[in-house]
């Protein structure tokens, strides 16, 4: 059985990770999107 004070430390934990993982999302989409869109429009004699 879990006490209060453990599943609040769990809440927050959980809560700390979303949050950085919303903010890591937040800055690296740009730059992920744009791999996947130069991978799929751009052939290697681009980069030639």
């Amino acid at each position: 059985m879990e006490t209060l004070a453990s599943v609040i430390f769990g809440n927050v934990i959980l809560t700390i990770l979303a949050a950085a993982g919303t903010v890591y999302l937040v800055y690296a989409a740009p730059d992920i999107v744009q791999s996947i869109i130069e991978s799929i429009f751009w052939t290697n004699s681009d980069y030639a």
